[in-house]
């Protein structure tokens, strides 16, 4: 199975968040939980998800200039059936 590296995808967010460029160790895991949104200076961060057994699956890995973890910035209603 191959996977998709993207690099530069969100390059336009750069000038924004160089002064508030933090250092993550290897292997740190992020919560999609937090309203964050982290963007890539250097190195790589594999996305991933977990399948319905739990185990864990890898979308993509995202290089320098990309996002990852973005909110929506408008609360939006939940639809039920």
């Amino acid at each position: 199975m191959s996977f998709i590296e993207l690099f530069n995808q969100n390059e336009c967010w750069g000038k924004v968040v160089r002064d508030k460029a933090r250092k993550w160790e290897k292997g740190w895991k992020f919560s999609d939980d937090a309203p964050t949104m982290y963007y890539v200076l250097s190195g790589r961060v594999r996305l991933m998800a977990l399948d319905a057994c739990g185990n864990e699956k890898t979308l993509w890995y995202l290089g320098k200039g990309c996002c990852f973890n973005q909110c929506c910035p408008v609360k939006l209603p939940r639809i039920t059936d």
